[in-house]
């Protein structure tokens, strides 16, 4: 029996069952409310059911690369890849989750991605959506070994931000990964 990550996995299934809840209650209340109800809240519970039927799609994707792994202890655990997720992403989570050293990780990744389409090399340990102004002005993605002080530091650079993006972005990834530092080290030159 292959072994599938456990909790993680039954934590996204009560989400989306959760989720499937709620779109099931909205759409049974906007039928009985169908005469009163303003044309907004008609396009929030559609687009709220389009969500649910995407992330539907999501959840039954199937496996594109799996291998056992003998770890260290001699016990072996299966790594498994889904279509749609980034190889070196779930590579990352993996190493970080069985102690893998970085010449097995590199060894791995050879593997994986010789047999499947790796975009990156280095994997996405953290991101957010930064907005400003009411307006969406991208994903701020930190790679693993970047230090999250020089990439927010060009970002808002890149996005003619403020320092005080650059900060408020700090204050959330400094609470999930490991800062080293609180000024940028390096200096980013201008186009």
């Amino acid at each position: 029996m292959v072994r599938e990550g456990g909790s993680k996995y039954r934590v996204r299934a009560r989400q989306i069952f959760n989720f499937r809840n709620l779109i099931k209650r909205l759409i049974s209340f906007s039928f009985e409310q169908s005469n009163q109800m303003k044309m907004t809240t008609r396009m929030l519970i559609f687009s709220l059911l389009l969500a649910w039927l995407m992330l539907s799609n999501l959840v039954s994707s199937q496996p594109i690369y799996r291998q056992q792994v003998i770890l260290e202890d001699e016990t072996t655990e299966v790594i498994t890849i889904n279509d749609g997720e980034e190889p070196v992403d779930i590579l990352y989570s993996f190493s970080l989750k069985h102690g893998l050293d970085e010449d097995q990780r590199s060894m791995l990744q050879t593997a994986i991605c010789s047999s499947v389409n790796c975009i990156r090399s280095k994997a996405i340990v953290w991101k957010t959506l930064v907005v400003h102004d009411g307006e969406n002005v991208g994903d701020f993605v930190l790679l693993e070994d970047e230090e999250p002080v020089d990439a927010a530091h060009e970002f808002v650079l890149e996005n003619n931000l403020t320092i005080g993006y650059r900060h408020a972005i700090l204050i959330e990834a400094c609470a999930v990964v490991d800062c080293l530092r609180l000024e940028p080290g390096k200096t980013v030159q201008s186009l």
